[in-house]
């Protein structure tokens, strides 16, 4: 998945898969380690999928890293012995959330990956967060958004923008032909994005994360929509020949065992250990990891309104997550706390 996190509880606290005895209280691997690992492997996720569709189509590497994914997830629910989701109205709602965070998203990602460089959808996906937002403050009428989170929205669009680079397809015939297909690439992966904003949305309203484990969540969710793609599949092309070679089959091995499996387990325990607030900020690793790899890898050529336009998204996110706000509002802040203990 995505290449973006899940929602996650305390209890998943005791699910990291990573050792031969996991420890239900604390993880024996540094916090800061799994971080790096998560951000790394889900940037890293474009390249797969880049990968994959030069001897696959979409659906088959969706179908690819669904099941790598799903076997991995439940062998990490063996091995830990955390118990299935039992309540019907639950699991329901849960198969739900895993068809907009898992079905959707990561098949429009990978049919655009034919014809966006993976840099690309990399920074198109660390959107999420701004989508998450916007869909909440609609939804949920207590969590609007003020001036300032509205600004990093807006700051964030505009970096989107700034990545597309529309001045570059005003009176040039030739580059008007490749928008033709860059164009719905573009919009495939911002509906990818709004559908894992969605699916986060969703869990939170209709979900509770108190008595719900967090990775029995996600597998229910990437084993769900593992089965509703499969079933659709005959539909979507499926049985189009295939031409695999050793990079196609390990990028999908990787893909689903490490970018749709462990990334989650890992994910959950830095959630644990630091909170959901230093957690969600591995969305400022995964599009550079995405940008650099591309230009590593696939010679992906990176023109300058990309980079900029990424910097841009991340300070939007910045901003409407609250993480930076003027100094002036922080310091009256800080002032009418002081007076506050002081009158105590």
């Amino acid at each position: 998945m995505s290449e973006t996190y899940l929602i996650h509880d305390r209890a998943s606290r005791r699910l990291l898969f990573m050792t031969q005895q996991p420890d239900t209280r604390r993880p024996r691997i540094p916090t800061w380690i799994l971080f790096a690992a998560t951000g790394f492997i889900w940037g890293a996720s474009f390249l797969f999928i880049k990968i994959g569709v030069e001897g696959l189509n979409p659906m088959q590497v969706v179908l690819s890293r669904l099941a790598f994914g799903s076997i991995t997830l439940v062998l990490a629910m063996t091995v830990t012995r955390t118990p299935w989701i039992r309540d019907a109205r639950t699991l329901g709602h849960v198969v739900v959330a895993g068809f907009f965070i898992a079905g959707v998203p990561l098949l429009l990602f990978a049919w655009a990956a034919q014809y966006l460089p993976s840099g690309i959808s990399a920074i198109f996906n660390a959107t999420t967060p701004l989508l998450t937002l916007i869909i909440t403050s609609i939804v949920i009428p207590s969590e609007r958004l003020d001036r300032w989170r509205t600004l990093g929205v807006l700051v964030g669009a505009v970096g989107i923008v700034t990545v597309v680079g529309p001045w570059r397809y005003l009176g040039d015939v030739q580059a008007l032909g490749d928008f033709s297909q860059a164009g719905p690439a573009y919009l495939a992966c911002l509906g990818a994005t709004t559908c894992y904003a969605i699916s986060y949305v969703y869990v939170r309203r209709f979900v509770n994360l108190k008595t719900t484990n967090s990775l029995a969540m996600t597998t229910v969710q990437i084993s769900s929509a593992f089965v509703i793609l499969l079933i659709a599949s005959p539909l979507m092309g499926i049985s189009q020949p295939i031409t695999l070679s050793g990079g196609i089959i390990v990028s999908m091995v990787l893909l689903g065992v490490f970018g749709t499996g462990f990334a989650y387990i890992w994910n959950n325990q830095v959630n644990a250990g630091w909170g959901p607030v230093r957690a969600s900020m591995v969305t400022y690793i995964t599009p550079i990891v995405g940008v650099i790899l591309g230009v590593i890898v696939l010679g992906e050529a990176v023109s300058w309104n990309e980079p900029v336009g990424m910097i841009a998204v991340l300070l939007g996110i910045a901003m409407a997550q609250g993480l930076v706000r003027p100094r002036r509002r922080r310091d009256n802040a800080a002032g009418v706390s002081g007076l506050e203990h002081s009158n105590r």
